[in-house]
């Protein structure tokens, strides 16, 4: 029963971070869209200052959104998630999550014109992603005693 019930916490917190890096691109779709981003360009912005900049914004709002999911969890006293010896593993599992999917999110961010669509899409590709993986582990641990 204790598995079960950290399998729907885990789940319910890659609900709540699969939202947050697919939200990161719609500022850069309406730009690109706009045609703000040009401007930028033409105004003297290297390609590089631009996304070294929209990087480190996104990995700030990313990192608020983590420390407030481990005050939750430390909040709450999840023995699974804060014991000492996983709550380093949290944060760091956390936050390298957001240092991955981050770039990933960029290339997409040309394949929409309407950031509607692509949160929505980014989302459910989020969502799929990390369920599927969790439910898989979940479903690889009961077969731990197996060769």
């Amino acid at each position: 029963l204790t598995t079960s019930v950290d399998a729907v916490v885990a789940i319910c917190v890659i609900f709540a971070m699969s939202f947050i890096p697919a939200s990161f691109i719609l500022y850069l779709i309406q730009e690109r869209v706009t045609k703000a981003k040009h401007l930028q360009f033409v105004s003297g912005v290297s390609p590089l200052v631009y996304w070294v900049a929209n990087f480190f914004w996104d990995m700030i709002n990313y990192t608020v959104s983590t420390a407030m999911v481990v005050g939750i969890f430390v909040g709450f006293d999840k023995k699974c998630y804060t014991s000492p010896t996983n709550l380093p593993a949290l944060v760091a599992l956390l936050s390298l999550y957001g240092w991955s999917v981050t770039p990933m999110m960029y290339p997409m961010s040309y394949m929409f014109n309407v950031p509607s669509t692509a949160y929505v899409s980014l989302s459910c590709i989020n969502l799929f992603i990390g369920i599927n993986s969790s439910a898989i582990t979940f479903i690889l641990e009961l077969f731990e005693n197996n060769r």
